[in-house]
């Protein structure tokens, strides 16, 4: 991305404001960069950042052995940069970022066969091994090559050159001045000469680094890494003046009559306009295909493979084993292709945590199901040996292939102030070119960028008496009594609980937070108790009117989860302890059809042990009354005092040690991006019962939890409608034409909750029960109670309720459908969904 262009043309003279779609690499970049150039130049620049996931960071994320933040972090993709990376570099040194040590013990290049190359302990006999296989020529000139293509690109951070040469707004532009267009047209096989240098020792690094082989991949690909780590960019958002919206994706931008730039989310058009909009996120119009590569993480307390796990692994084996392609290719022929390895990489990457004896071992491989349980038991010597596994599926870097057509590529430049920071990516990995080039002149982003425990936009400060939203996305668990509690289960029914654990929501017993309500009647008992360790509630009722699948045994929630962002993903967990709401960062929550039990841990240490064991989060399928010991007696509601008892899973032996329990089990995780995680833990035998279940006093008999209100039909006062009109113009029976066309809105498939409007023809369309102005329900024919629905069923519709706020609509004098905060139903190109209301939208009208 040239937005080197951007701080070209911007002065800062006066106050701008700018908006980035996307905080990763190129997002969060370009906001702290954009900030410093303001600083120096004495300017005042207002930043939005837009990121519909709830992390910083892009495709950079990392996970824990275990589940466990007290093991050390671990890279789920390639982790490494170069010193070619000016940015990334100045990034660890501002910010006195220890670099972690990824060197090994030794690495090896293996064909599936057996190595081609290993190295050793002595770079000088690594290098006369090099000469001996592949020739003096070859690796200089691969080093030649390599030293010429980044002095060419280290120009970028030239700024004299820049003043003479750029700024560009196109790609084949930039290239040409680098002198580096027959570079990116070329495939690195043809690039460096030797194909055997290259086919083993060169591919092996592009294999790990971006999941592909030599022959697809273009020259300069063999120079970039994937580069960077997540906590760079969560700083470069944390030391700007930006404000970061998470969970907000954006869904299209237009330009304003005043010739601003407007931004529209899923929820509507955002309150501000701005100056300048940076797009660093991928746009749909500009697909780039990307790598699917599959990481599967484990720890081992084995030392090195198991003997003969491999074909040709032979004794003391590498703990970096690389691999090449090139034995499949030579026996592959136009009518037969080559069978490829079904692993990149596979590597000893760190230590499990300080004075463990567990080892990550971390394979990058093509295929989902190219390693079982049993394939791991297999290479390091049996199940007794392998103490976690962790699989994660995401698309990891772009397919570098060669680019003949540059000129092909979108420009830099949209429009006037419109960039596109993603249009070198299927030719340089995003964190080289975005950092390198964004990076070094533009700019940073949130003063809310939040971690579990803290407030943030979906976890609001604790109110108490607000507007009743039973549509919020507010993630909030609370204990403050029997009377006063907040819950976490599903946004809407259908899937089971353990499917959706990173984006469930709050239900409170109070209006509260912006958060739903638990329908009256839903809880038939509540056990609240209070300890010197912790505060934990029980609660027995019929949870399924809160959207938990009828049937669902349940599933934990805790502030870790597979990925280490937490279940849900930037949930706040608060306790009113002494008088005062907090936020704490341990605890645990159960939640099934019939069961909720909480526990919040709020002093640590105690007896010994800290919160995090208090609140220990691995043993998810023990269930709440072994992991949370307390009453569960059903049409009983009490408050009590009541001892600590022992942590989960810790047994008092004799004396004063203690045995703990690990479960065994296996799960799955869907994160706030859709991609599954799969893991398994732990070997032990399961107990009958936890240690002891502690005893409790001063307990007080306490109402049923009931806040009297009808949720169906809450009281609501509406603003005027978007396009005043009189209240008595009521027609019935009328067919509406989307974007004034000849076909009419109709239903894809039967008449029901959830069935999606469509575009249909109007032989086989219904009638629509319509009044003039509004707010009033739009109802499918007039004898049904099916209406338009703009809430979470939105552009669907759903059982008609009177004076529900997300079926109060207006059918403006315009012949538009619109809903109080500037939504509007449209039609594009047959999918009808409410988007941002605008001027002039044709596939907005509904004509009846």
């Amino acid at each position: 991305m040239n937005l080197i262009y951007i701080l070209s043309i911007i002065t800062f003279t006066n106050a701008i404001r700018v908006a980035i779609v996307g905080s990763g690499a190129a997002g969060s970049t370009a906001a702290y960069y954009l900030t410093k150039a303001a600083e120096q130049n004495a300017g005042d620049v207002d930043i939005d950042v837009f990121e519909k996931r709830y992390v910083a960071g892009g495709r950079s994320r990392v996970v824990f052995p275990h589940n466990n933040e007290t093991y050390d972090s671990v890279e789920l993709g390639a982790s490494i940069f170069v010193d070619a990376n000016k940015n990334m570099v100045k990034a660890v040194n501002d910010f006195d970022f220890d670099l972690a040590d990824k060197g090994t013990d030794g690495f090896g290049i293996y064909n599936g066969k057996n190595f081609v190359f290993k190295s050793s302990s002595w770079t000088y006999l690594d290098y006369v091994k090099l000469i001996w296989r592949y020739g003096f020529s070859a690796p200089r000139k691969v080093q030649t090559l390599v030293k010429q293509a980044i002095d060419k690109f280290l120009l970028l951070y030239n700024p004299e050159f820049i003043r003479n040469h750029g700024p560009w707004e196109h790609v084949d532009d930039m290239l040409a001045e680098l002198d580096m267009i027959d570079l990116v047209k070329e495939d690195a096989l043809s690039y460096f000469t030797n194909s055997l240098f290259a086919n083993e020792v060169v591919e092996a690094a592009t294999r790990v680094n971006y999941g592909q082989n030599l022959d697809t991949i273009h020259a300069l690909g063999a120079l970039s890494v994937e580069g960077g780590n997540y906590k760079i960019f969560e700083r470069f958002l944390e030391e700007s003046n930006a404000h970061v919206h998470f969970g907000s994706e954006v869904i299209d931008v237009q330009r304003s009559r005043n010739n601003q730039w407007e931004v529209y989310l899923t929820s509507g058009k955002t309150a501000n306009d701005y100056d300048y909009l940076i797009l660093a996120a991928p746009l749909p119009i500009f697909q780039v295909p990307y790598v699917k590569l599959h990481v599967t993480l484990l720890t081992t307390n084995a030392t090195t493979y198991a003997d003969n796990a491999l074909p040709g692994l032979g004794e003391n084996p590498p703990t970096m084993i690389l691999t090449t392609n090139e034995e499949a290719r030579k026996h592959s022929s136009y009518f037969t292709k080559p069978s490829p390895l079904n692993f990149n990489s596979i590597n000893y990457v760190q230590q499990a945590k300080e004075g463990s004896d567990e080892h990550v071992v971390k394979i990058f491989s093509e295929d989902d199901d190219a390693w079982s349980d049993g394939d791991l038991h297999s290479l390091f010597g049996g199940p007794q040996n392998v103490r976690w596994i962790h699989r994660h599926t995401f698309n990891a870097y772009p397919y570098l292939q060669p680019r003949k057509q540059i000129e092909d590529l979108p420009p830099f430049k949209i429009d006037e102030g419109l960039y596109y920071t993603n249009v070198m990516e299927p030719m340089i990995s995003k964190q080289m070119i975005n950092i390198a080039i964004i990076g070094s002149l533009l700019a940073g982003a949130s003063a809310q960028v939040y971690p579990t425990g803290t407030m943030g936009p979906t976890n609001p400060m604790p109110t108490m008496d607000t507007a009743i939203n039973q549509g919020s996305d507010a993630r909030l668990l609370s204990i403050n009594g029997p009377d006063d509690f907040c819950l976490f289960a599903p946004q809407e029914s259908g899937p089971e609980i353990g499917d959706v654990e990173g984006e469930v929501v709050a239900w409170c017993t109070k209006p509260r937070n912006n958060a739903r309500l638990i329908p009256d009647g839903t809880i038939t008992a509540v056990h609240y108790q209070k300890t010197p360790a912790f505060v934990q509630i029980s609660a027995l009722g019929d949870f399924t009117k809160v959207n938990v699948l009828s049937g669902d045994a349940g599933g934990e929630l805790d502030p870790h989860g597979a990925t280490g962002e937490g279940n849900p993903i930037g949930g706040n967990v608060t306790a009113l302890v002494n008088g005062q709401e907090q936020s704490y960062e341990e605890w645990m929550s159960f939640q099934s059809d019939s069961m909720f039990c909480a526990r919040i841990c709020t002093n640590s240490p105690y007896n010994g042990w800290d919160a995090a064991t208090w609140c220990q989060h691995e043993l998810d399928e023990m269930g709440c009354e072994y992991v949370i010991p307390m009453s569960y007696e059903d049409g009983v509601f009490d408050s009590c005092d009541a001892d600590a008892g022992f942590p989960p899973g810790v047994y008092p032996q004799d004396g004063d040690n203690y045995s703990t329990f690990h479960q065994y089990y296996e799960g799955t995780y869907t994160g706030g991006d859709g991609l599954v995680t799969s893991y398994t833990v732990g070997t032990t035998v399961t107990p009958t019962g936890p240690a002891t279940t502690p005893a409790s006093s001063n307990c007080t008999p306490m109402p049923s939890p009931s806040h009297g209100i009808d949720i169906a039909n809450p009281t609501v006062d509406y603003p005027a409608a978007p396009t005043p009109v009189a209240q008595d113009d009521v027609r019935y029976d009328l067919k509406l034409h989307p974007s004034g066309g000849s076909e009419c809105l109709g239903l894809n498939g039967d008449v029901g909750n959830d069935a999606a409007l469509a575009v249909v023809s109007c032989d086989n369309a219904p009638s629509w029960s319509i009044k003039r102005g509004g707010p009033t329900l739009i109802r499918y024919a007039p004898d049904n109670n099916y209406c338009v629905d703009a809430g979470d069923n939105a552009g669907k519709v759903y059982t008609c309720y009177t004076e529900q706020p997300n079926q109060q609509l207006y059918y403006t004098d315009d012949n538009r459908i619109a809903k109080d905060g500037g939504l509007c139903l449209t039609d594009d190109n047959g999918s009808i969904s409410f988007t941002g209301c605008t001027d002039n939208n044709q596939s907005q009208v509904f004509s009846a």
